[in-house]
């Protein structure tokens, strides 16, 4: 089965959070930083087959060099992307999506969910 990332699960494991937000909003934004990290991290452990859609590689490569200003630390993230996620084309990814959806009942989406219900849909 899998599971079905976007970019931005990716690239909130990837990138903290700027340290000049407000208190409550840099709170909330390191606590989904460490579930995004923490998702990547058991796909890694768990070998975890991940589909993405394959504007991935392009809007990780973006954001990256934007926010860091790193085309080495750019190019090294989206080609570890392209060498380890299945990539999908639109109607592709719909369908696996889906498919995750019906099997887990999963909304896509990383909400406020605990750790322990993020280690369950990943089992």
């Amino acid at each position: 089965m899998g599971v079905v990332l976007d970019s931005s699960v990716v690239l909130k494991a990837l990138l903290p959070p700027p340290r000049n937000l407000e208190e409550e909003i840099l709170k909330r934004e390191l606590e989904t930083h460490e579930k995004c990290r923490f998702i990547l991290e058991r796909i890694e452990e768990e070998g975890i087959e991940t589909h993405s859609p394959a504007v991935i590689v392009v809007e990780v490569a973006g954001v990256i060099r934007r926010i860091t200003g790193d085309e080495y630390r750019a190019s090294i993230a989206s080609d570890t992307i392209e060498n380890n996620f299945v990539l999908h084309y639109d109607a592709e990814i719909l369908e696996k999506a889906r498919e995750v959806a019906t099997l887990t009942g999963a909304s896509g989406l990383v909400r406020e969910k605990s750790i322990e219900e993020i280690k369950r849909i990943l089992r």
